[in-house]
């Protein structure tokens, strides 16, 4: 994969190449998708940040040496080489926007591989960029996933900063500013800015409302996801608070539904998206509340006229089913009503850390929890155990997903 920079023979300008597209696969990603497509004006203003600004300047001289002095170059030189794809679609304004993405699932590796073999500053640039130091022999052992997170936060502030000084359109505010605040370990203007009108305002336009709110939804889990990551390391991290941000979603659609005149196409993506609440509550063993937003959304698609048989009516219904949870109990080892666990070997293993706890007794079903925080117990009655305490929870049965 390195070999595919020798297209350019100059050691600094390679190096700068090898940086710029480190820099896009590290920051241009979701949890959920390694390779998605970028507008290019979200990828020349990260390049901007590192090229123009106090960091790194020397790489810009360096590509200009080369005749590489706009970034529109830079990325048809990428495609050149096999590192990007391209394609171009017609906006609202009949306008070609131009949008990039990672050529392969490999070349990603790559760019973080890059982006892990050391810390780069103006102050190492030199020491980087000499070949020996980039042979992939070399560089592999000495990757680091503290270089990766450290020129990962760097690069994120970068945007971020040039982002505040120059205004970009929406695509960018929508997409992509949030993830990168949360890759800056700013979770805290995560939190304020995902629950603010005007940003889920300008998602629901961009991408729609189910799209929309399902985009938030994995901010949210991707803040979640930081803060549990670095919380050994940064004990100030704090995640915006689920339940916050799932009810000030739910708000903004009774409000919007209620302020105009909608057509059955809207009304049905807003019924979808209180679907999609309700979910992300029950991960959280909001059941009482769960079950509220799925009727809302039953209502929703009853306004619409929908016959007792739609998909739709038929998957609110499941929904609302799957509030009702059966309490775990015990009973005699001959049951026939006892549980098995599905995925046994792994609840087995040492290694796995998270395992669905599935059951094969009774297909589609899982053991979940009835509510969403330990309580604690005091026992102190005997004298062999007095003064024990421990946490507990109450279990009960439930829709898998």
């Amino acid at each position: 994969l390195d070999r595919s920079f020798l297209f350019v023979p100059d050691t600094m300008t390679s190096f700068s190449l090898k940086l710029l597209f480190s820099a896009f696969a590290v920051l241009f990603h979701r949890d959920d998708h390694l390779r998605p497509w970028v507008s290019f004006e979200a990828v020349a203003l990260l390049w901007k940040a590192i090229l123009y600004m106090k960091y790194l300047k020397e790489l810009n001289l360096s590509l200009k040496k080369y005749c590489l002095a706009h970034l529109t170059e830079v990325a048809n030189l990428m495609c050149l080489m096999g590192l990007l794809d391209e394609k171009y679609v017609t906006s609202t304004n009949q306008s070609n926007q131009r949008y990039l993405r990672i050529h392969h699932d490999l070349m990603w590796d790559y760019g973080k591989m890059f982006a892990s073999m050391g810390f780069f500053t103006q102050n190492n640039l030199h020491t980087y960029c000499q070949p020996e130091s980039l042979d992939c022999n070399i560089c592999l052992p000495s990757c680091n996933d503290l270089y990766y997170h450290q020129n990962a936060k760097q690069w994120s502030n970068l945007i971020i900063s040039y982002y505040a000084q120059n205004s970009p359109g929406t695509d960018y505010i929508v997409k992509w500013l949030p993830l990168h605040m949360i890759k800056a370990g700013l979770l805290h203007k995560v939190s304020i800015l995902i629950q603010s009108y005007n940003f889920v305002t300008d998602v629901i336009k961009t991408l729609g409302i189910e799209d929309g709110i399902h985009h938030i939804i994995c901010i949210k889990r991707s803040a979640q996801k930081y803060a549990v990551t670095f919380a050994d390391i940064d004990d100030s991290l704090s995640a915006p608070s689920a339940i916050s941000v799932i009810i000030y979603l739910h708000d903004y659609l009774s409000e919007f539904k209620a302020a105009i005149q909608l057509d059955s196409c809207v009304k049905r993506d807003i019924g979808s998206a209180l679907i999609q609440l309700g979910v992300e509550l029950q991960k959280y063993s909001k059941w009482p509340e769960s079950l509220e937003y799925f009727t809302e959304a039953l209502k929703v698609f009853e306004e619409i006229k929908f016959c007792d048989s739609h998909p739709d009516i038929t998957r609110a219904w499941k929904h609302i089913d799957s509030c009702n949870v059966q309490n775990l109990l015990l009973v005699p080892q001959d049951s026939p009503h006892q549980v098995r666990l599905k995925h046994v070997d792994a609840l087995l293993c040492k290694h796995q850390n998270q395992v669905s706890l599935e059951l094969s007794s009774h297909p589609g079903y899982a053991i979940v929890r009835t509510e969403d925080k330990f309580r604690t117990s005091f026992y102190e009655t005997t004298e062999c155990y007095r003064n024990m305490k421990w946490k507990f929870m109450y279990l009960g049965v439930g829709l898998k997903d």
